[in-house]
């Protein structure tokens, strides 16, 4: 899709440090409404996940995208390609790791545009490499891009569920196995 002042495209080697300021601000948004995260969220948004993303970069089981707005990123997706395993045991897939648009950075576009376009770049370079399925995961309380994955036809396939044990936490009385 074409519009003025809009693009997704692969990131770029020079992209590596805007990304992964993203990615803080990503897992700071989640991480901050997770009822099982007891560490303190602002850290998240001093992480330095440079050395990472020059990794993924290089793998070629990885795809990065990002979304730019008048020459800002806006957003970007993290896909991999993986085996079949455990969590889809069928055939082997594309799994989108990440996804993030940036609300903070105002655009004159529809912001629903920016992640739809992230998510076709992924479903298109799947496609491409010859994968019949891609998915992600999406935290409960994330309703917003359980919608939108909805819109997109994506469909729940696992759900896993937690309990936190708060009086074995609390007591000091791990378990451990080996």
């Amino acid at each position: 899709m074409k519009i003025k002042n809009f693009s997704v495209r692969p990131m770029e080697y020079n992209d590596i440090k805007t990304v992964s300021d993203l990615w803080n601000k990503l897992s700071y948004n989640q991480l901050s409404r997770d009822e099982y995260y007891n560490k303190n969220p602002d850290n998240l948004l001093k992480v330095d996940n440079t050395r990472y993303f020059k990794n993924s970069f290089e793998n070629p089981n990885c795809s990065i995208f990002i979304a730019e707005y008048e020459h800002n990123i806006v957003g970007f997706s993290e896909m991999w390609f993986y085996k079949k395993d455990f969590f889809f045991n069928i055939e082997d897939y594309a799994y989108v790791l990440h996804l993030f648009v940036d609300t903070a950075i105002k655009v004159g576009i529809n912001p629903l545009l920016i992640p739809f376009e992230l998510c076709k770049a992924c479903e298109e370079k799947a496609l491409n490499c010859g994968y019949r399925y891609i998915g992600g995961d999406v935290f409960e309380f994330n309703n917003q891009m359980k919608t939108f994955l909805q819109f997109l036809e994506y469909q729940p396939y696992r759900t896993r569920y937690m309990k936190k044990l708060c009086r074995n936490i609390e007591q000091g009385d791990k378990k451990t196995y080996g």
